[in-house]
């Protein structure tokens, strides 16, 4: 899921909250993200999130980089249960609610930690009546990840990731 600021205050919270114990053992830089990751899990097993995702072509002006045109802004909800083992995979579901247009368009999308395992995502079209499977950007290295409801973003920023894929260094004590 797209890391909400409420998440991310979370996740700082607990990295500050576990940094004086992690100061105390000899933990590596993963052991300390693992210890944060299961906090958070430990804390949220579902989420409710309305969001706006807004786009438009950037030009720089009097030195500063804005939009040369009118934002597209689009309106979503989108609702999300962690589940299996240890809570780590994610069931969601976004919902689009504005512009007028493009009302209803949705995204079912199945999170898995598994290392190997890609993650699913299907697309609804409302003006269609039709569900259309979208490609995993994970199964290959040239598939490019789709975007999400005609933005930058695509189904690849929504996932978390997995920590195994990560490395982690602690840079000072």
């Amino acid at each position: 899921m797209i890391l909400t600021n409420s998440r991310l205050l979370l996740g700082s919270i607990c990295l500050v909250a576990f940094t004086s114990k992690a100061l105390t053992q000899d933990l590596s830089g993963f052991d300390i993200m693992k210890l944060v990751d299961d906090a958070q899990r430990e804390t949220n097993d579902s989420s409710f999130n309305r969001m706006q995702l807004s786009s438009c072509k950037f030009g720089v002006t009097d030195g500063r980089i804005t939009c040369a045109e009118r934002p597209r802004v689009k309106s979503l909800e989108s609702v999300a249960k962690n589940y299996g083992p240890e809570l780590k995979d994610t069931k969601s579901v976004t919902i689009t609610l504005e512009p007028a247009a493009e009302r209803g368009i949705g995204m079912l999308s199945f999170a898995y930690d598994e290392t190997g395992r890609d993650n699913e995502t299907w697309l609804y079209l409302s003006a269609l009546g039709r569900v259309k499977r979208l490609a995993s950007g994970d199964s290959d290295e040239e598939t490019e990840p789709a975007s999400l409801f005609g933005s930058e973003f695509t189904t690849e920023d929504t996932e978390t990731g997995k920590l195994e894929e990560y490395a982690f260094n602690v840079l000072e004590e």
